[in-house]
C-alpha cells in the first residue's frame, strides 16, 4: 500500500500516488478516530468533570484533526 513502483518524485505522480491511497488511509482514520473520539466521551462522562454548558473539546478541532492528519500525510 505504501510503496511506489518508480521513484520518479514529479509532483503529478506523487498526487497521483496520493489520490489511489486516500480512501484507504481516510477511513483507517475513521476507523481509529471515532472509537478513540466515543471511549473520550465515555470517559468525560464517567467522570462527571465538566461543569454543565462546558465542552469535552472544542467542536472546531473535530473537524480540523482530519484535515490536518492529511495534510501531514501528504506532505510526509
Amino acid at each position: 500500500m505504501t510503496s511506489r513502483a518508480s521513484d520518479d518524485g514529479s509532483l503529478l505522480v506523487t498526487i497521483a500516488w496520493w489520490e489511489r491511497r486516500c480512501l484507504s488511509y481516510n477511513l483507517f482514520l475513521a476507523a481509529i478516530g471515532i472509537p478513540g473520539l466515543l471511549l473520550f466521551f465515555l470517559a468525560i462522562g464517567a467522570s462527571s468533570s465538566l461543569a454543565p454548558g462546558e465542552d469535552a473539546v472544542e467542536p472546531i478541532a473535530l473537524f480540523a484533526a482530519p484535515i490536518a492528519a492529511n495534510l501531514a500525510y501528504t506532505a510526509g
